[in-house]
């Protein structure tokens, strides 16, 4: 039985990597550990809000080539569904 006393009921959670300094491996901690709940089988998505797109570079996202962002998401030009990638090796949406 969950948490919430609904048996077989999945819940989410939410892992946020921040800190102000930089170089201090957030995007490595970020990128690693959601390879490697994907990699266990736990649906993951990643969400990249760096301006320098290093997450997703780390995935072979070339941030030029990607035709919205999560900037869209944030300012209600686009559905945050409509701008998720796959990383289908990864399992790491």
């Amino acid at each position: 039985m969950s948490e919430g006393g609904t048996a077989g009921a999945r819940r989410s959670r939410v892992i946020a990597v921040a800190n102000q300094k930089g170089g201090v491996g957030k995007t490595t901690i970020a990128v690693s550990l959601a390879a490697f709940l994907g990699g266990a089988g736990v649906r993951v998505l990643l969400v990249d809000m760096d301006p320098q797109a290093s997450a997703s570079s780390s995935l072979n996202i070339d941030k030029d080539s990607v035709p919205a962002s999560v900037y869209d998401v944030l300012t209600g030009r686009r559905a945050l569904r409509s701008v998720a990638l796959r990383n289908a090796r990864l399992r790491i949406d």
